[in-house]
Parts: structure tokens; C-alpha cells; sequence
């Protein structure tokens, strides 16, 4: 990159911008472990001009790094380094983030960097014996993971990760050898999609705590057996006739999958599979076009006959966001509305759950197409400023976010408004958390599904100030963590037991509540 007056230069590592004038600007700093607060060696650092990377260097054994020849400007800072996150980010995003350089005077930075956790173990079956077809899936603050196990069954998280509380899972996948028949009543068996320390339901699954920097090795995920049944039925073509040879996918979301062929008649089988809620599908090219055909039911303790799902050809769902500015003000046009897959299970792949989103254009005008019948639920994302408060179903206005979508179904119209509230306040002892409001009243926490939430920003004292703005009116609890708010910021959650760690607030239309708060406890919950 070379900016106007100027020439670029490389020395060593450090990749300078040098103008033609004679200039000695030095920006220089630390870069530290915010948990031990020791110097890390080897901390890529990057100036950032214009949206490219003007300087370059790397930390030397004390964590320092120099730049001696900058030229005057505003420049964004990025720290990268295997196995550390940048923690000031998630205190404030500005904090030296923003390097502002005069001629003739230094600048000083300390950054700090937060030592990310590591996963490991291995999966077996009931046995003890490894399994390696299989999928691992990892679930905690801010991410999801899913990989494979190797031939030893041992498997560790592909990257590193932030503190806080995991679930782990494990699923068969197909040609993993099926358990033996139950040995009192011979009975046909199937492996399940476990949870950590070996159950079948999330809600009876433990977390597995990762600290900064720590690791936690030798978990074991052993397959739970369950009792299996037959699943025997037709796929039909969109004309109402057998659609044969077409390959059939049975799943359960994020758990096990299994396949099978349609025959000449379009019946198929699957002969043992565990007891649960599971979806068929089946796809097939018609020319240009995808049929697709999904239908999804429970098994529970016999076999299941007569299934019969159809292939359908795609519709296309119109709809209008309505934006209501402040007086006197254009409107901002609405960002995207989503529909996805209320049911399908997510191991399906996206584009089968979630089509392409609709665009409002200047007039809120929008298409989503490739919908096929079925149950779908709606994300729409407001422009900044605004809320969502209200989406219409033709003349109906939704209860929920989810809504069953037809050839010929009505416009979808989500509402808009601008004059949301705000709260701020500070929190004491925040760290690196923030906060999350979340409605008193349950039935209204769809409109706000991807969260109400502030970090801290921190100063000294460990205290800090938060705001959040475009806020619908009404009542909320207003919770704050201390430290790991990652889960918070990429996963908002609300579990009913923390109501006694909350604050209450009333929100009004157009003006700022006040809600001073106490950051009570760490980690995700």
C-alpha cells in the first residue's frame, strides 16, 4: 500500500510506511496475559490505515513492540496470536483499538490478550471400545463446533476456547456397527446421540467448565444403547404417485443419521431406529428445479408403518417491512427477514433449512424464495435505531415467531419503530461481562430473540458504564455478568433461576431509564 507522498519499505519484520518527509513518530507498547498479567512473546501487531494493514510487527520475549517511523493518522490496531484472544475488545471495542499518531509525540500502548481453554478426549462405546465414526459437537460461549473423532476415538476442539461452560455430545453416523441385542430380552438396539456423561437428553447433560487458559483432557463420551424400532413408509411424488430410487435421509437434530433408498413402489425402510423426534427427507432435480419433501414425527416404543411424505416444488413468500421514523424523518430501510426451518434438525444442511433472506428494498418490498411447506420461523432484523414490534401474517398479527408457510400463504409484514427507549447505568465489579435485558413478560421475548445486551465499558476500578438504546417499550429484568460475557453477546439466554440476581426496569417510549447494577457472578449459567 502506498499512500500519496510516500513510499513503502520493509525492514525485517516490520513493514513500514515511509513518507517522503522526515518524520520520527514511535508508537510502542506491551502486550500482556490479562489473566497472570505476564508479556506473550510472538503477538502479531498490526496498524491498520484505510482498511489495510500499514505497519507490521511481533512482540519480542517482553511482549514489546516498536514501530520507530509512523506517519501522522488514525490507525486501528489487531493483535493476533495462536491460542489468545484480544481481551480489551470485550471490555470496549475502542480501547486501543484506536491509535491516534501527531507528529513528535510518542505513543504508548498496554494490550492485553486473554489465554483461551482446550477440549479433549475420546469417545467409545458401551464396550469401551473407540469409536471413530462418529461426530463430536461442542457448544459454549459464543461457538459451536462439530468434528470428527480419529481412528482412536480421540478427539480435541479444532481451535482454542473462551472460558466459560461447555456441552458436549456425541452422534453416530452411518456405518458405525449398531449395538448388540439387549442381553436379557434380545431385544434390537440403537446407539443414541449422547450427551456428556453419558445421557440422552440436553436438559440432563453437565457442563464441562473451560478456565482461561486451562485444559481439560481425558473426557470420556461412551454411546448410550436405547431400544430400536422399524420406520416403514412411502415417498410420494408431487403428483401423488411412487417416486422411486431416491435416496431418503432420517435424522435427529444434531444427533444420528441414517439413509435409505426408495424402491420401485417408493417404499423404504429403516429397521432400527432409537426412539426420539426425527425428520425424513428426500430431494430430487426435476430439470431446474428441487423437489423436496421433509416431514418429521416420533418414535416411541414400536415400530412405525405407513409414513407417507411427498416431494413439493418451491414457492416464493412476499412481504413489506414497515419503518416508522421520527417525525419529520425518512424512514431507514429494514435490514433482511430470514425465514428458517422451525423443525428440520440443523446435520440436514443449511440451504435445506434456511433459504436465501429477502431484502426490503426503498419501499420495504421483499421475496424469499425456495419455500417449501412447512412450519418456519422468522428473523427480522431491524435498522439501527429502530425495534422490531410487531410482524403481521396477512391480517393476523403473530403471537410467536413461528408460522406455517403454504403455496399461496399470506405476506409476511414485520413493524418497526423508532421510538424505542434506553437504559443505562453502571455495574459494579463487570470485569469483562455486560448486560442483557430480557421482557418480564415471556410472550414477548420473540421480538427481541438475538438479545438486548451492552458490554461494560471498564475502567480502573473494575467498574464501568453500559447503554443500550432502541429498546421496545415496556418492562424488563436487567441482568449483569462478571468476566466471561462472551455467552451473552453471541448466545443471549434467560433461565427463569436468575430473576433473584436481576434488576427491573421500566422502559418508556423516547426516553433514558437509569439502572445502576452489580455484576454477582461469573460464567455462564
Amino acid at each position: 500500500m502506498v499512500k500519496s507522498g510516500g513510499m513503502l519499505v520493509k525492514l525485517g519484520a516490520v513493514l513500514l510506511l515511509w513518507p517522503a518527509s522526515t518524520f520520527a513518530q514511535v508508537v510502542e507498547g506491551t502486550v500482556l496475559n490479562s489473566v497472570t498479567g505476564s508479556p506473550i512473546t510472538g503477538v502479531k501487531v498490526e496498524l491498520y490505515w484505510s482498511g489495510d494493514p500499514a505497519y507490521s510487527s511481533t512482540t519480542d520475549e517482553d511482549g514489546h513492540f516498536l514501530f520507530d517511523h509512523v506517519e501522522d493518522g488514525v490507525y486501528n490496531a489487531v493483535y493476533t496470536s495462536q491460542g489468545y484472544e484480544w481481551d480489551d475488545i470485550f471490555r470496549d471495542p475502542d480501547v486501543n483499538r484506536q491509535i491516534r499518531v501527531a507528529a513528535g509525540t510518542p505513543v504508548k500502548v498496554v494490550a492485553h490478550m486473554m489465554p483461551l481453554g482446550r477440549l479433549s478426549g475420546r469417545v467409545v462405546d458401551s464396550r469401551g471400545q473407540p469409536v471413530s465414526k462418529a461426530e463430536v459437537e461442542v457448544i459454549g460461549p459464543g461457538m459451536q463446533m462439530v468434528f470428527s473423532p480419529d481412528n482412536e476415538g480421540k478427539f480435541g476442539a479444532k481451535r482454542a476456547l473462551f472460558p466459560g461452560d461447555y456441552a458436549l455430545s456425541v452422534s453416530p453416523m452411518p456405518g458405525l456397527k449398531p449395538p448388540a441385542p439387549d442381553p436379557d430380552t434380545g431385544a434390537r438396539r440403537a446407539w443414541a446421540h449422547t450427551w456428556y456423561p453419558g445421557v440422552t437428553s440436553a436438559e440432563a447433560a453437565a457442563k464441562i467448565p473451560i478456565l482461561a487458559g486451562g485444559e481439560v483432557t481425558d473426557v470420556e463420551l461412551k454411546l448410550v444403547a436405547v431400544p430400536a424400532h422399524a420406520l416403514r413408509g412411502t415417498l410420494l411424488n408431487a403428483d401423488g404417485k411412487p417416486a422411486p430410487k431416491v435416496e431418503i435421509t432420517l435424522a435427529q437434530d444434531m444427533g444420528g443419521v441414517m439413509k435409505a433408498e426408495s424402491g420401485a413402489d417408493g417404499a423404504f425402510e429403516f429397521p432400527a431406529v432409537g426412539d426420539g423426534a426425527w425428520c425424513l427427507l428426500a430431494e430430487l432435480m426435476k430439470g431446474s428445479t428441487r423437489l423436496l419433501g421433509c416431514q418429521c414425527l416420533e418414535l416411541a416404543g414400536r415400530d412405525r408403518e405407513g409414513v407417507k411424505f411427498q416431494l413439493d416444488a418451491p414457492f416464493t413468500v412476499h412481504g413489506k417491512a414497515l419503518v416508522e421514523p421520527p417525525r419529520g424523518q425518512p424512514a431507514a430501510r429494514a435490514r433482511l427477514v430470514a425465514l428458517r426451518r422451525a423443525n428440520t434438525p440443523r446435520n440436514l444442511g443449511l440451504p435445506r433449512i434456511m433459504p436465501p433472506p429477502g431484502y426490503p428494498d426503498e419501499d420495504g418490498d421483499f421475496t424469499v424464495g425456495q419455500i417449501y411447506s412447512d412450519r418456519y420461523t422468522i428473523d427480522a432484523l431491524p435498522p439501527a435505531g429502530y425495534y422490531l414490534d410487531a410482524i403481521r401474517f396477512g391480517e393476523t398479527e403473530l403471537t410467536g415467531p413461528e408460522v406455517d408457510l403454504t403455496p399461496g400463504a399470506p405476506a409476511l409484514t414485520p413493524v418497526f419503530r423508532s421510538d424505542g427507549g434506553s437504559v443505562r447505568g453502571t455495574v459494579e465489579n463487570c470485569g469483562s461481562g455486560g448486560v442483557v435485558l430480557v421482557a418480564r413478560d415471556p410472550s414477548q421475548r420473540w421480538l427481541a430473540r438475538n438479545g438486548l445486551t451492552a458490554r461494560c465499558s471498564t475502567g480502573p476500578t473494575g467498574s464501568g458504564r453500559y447503554e443500550i438504546t432502541a429498546v421496545r417499550p415496556g418492562e424488563y429484568y436487567a441482568l449483569a455478568l462478571h468476566n466471561d460475557a462472551s455467552s451473552l453477546f453471541f448466545i443471549p439466554h434467560w433461565d427463569e433461576n436468575l430473576v433473584g440476581q436481576a434488576g427491573s426496569v421500566t422502559v418508556r417510549a423516547g426516553e433514558v431509564s437509569s439502572l445502576d447494577l452489580r455484576a454477582a457472578f461469573q460464567g455462564t449459567h
